[in-house]
């Protein structure tokens, strides 16, 4: 079986695939645009058909640059919990315990020292995205 990330690269998923288009009222506000940008296509003339249009192309850009920077947006989050649950101060702690080592108490968690295992989530991070 493929990783997620293979799957997402080959685009065998779809992430703008959220069946918003299927809604009703998405469909009903969608042709009420069309149908008013057909009417004012067909009857305005001139220089006021040529700003129209200008207008329309405008928004188009805007609203694809503002989508795309929710989406990076949106990634960037994930990201940015990934990092926080994954954080080796933190990482497996229960705010108790948490609260109690940023005080300096020696309290540790209830797992044994012998008992504890390295994993990818109980290293330190470091890197460029240390920072975020």
């Amino acid at each position: 079986m493929k990783s997620f990330i293979e799957e997402l690269y080959y685009g065998n998923i779809d992430p703008q695939n959220s069946g918003f288009e299927d809604d009703e009222s998405v469909q009903r506000t969608l042709r009420t645009i069309s149908e008013n940008e057909d009417w004012l296509t067909e009857h305005l003339t001139g220089e006021e058909k040529k700003r129209f249009l200008d207008f329309a192309d405008a928004w188009t850009a805007y609203n694809g640059d503002a989508t795309l920077d929710g989406f990076i947006t949106g990634f960037r989050l994930g990201a940015r919990f990934v990092l926080d649950i994954c954080n080796p101060n933190r990482c497996g702690m229960s705010p108790l315990h948490r609260s109690a080592r940023e005080r300096g108490s020696p309290a540790e968690p209830s797992i044994g020292t012998a008992d504890r295992r390295r994993t990818w989530f109980s290293m330190p991070v470091t890197g460029w995205w240390s920072g975020w």
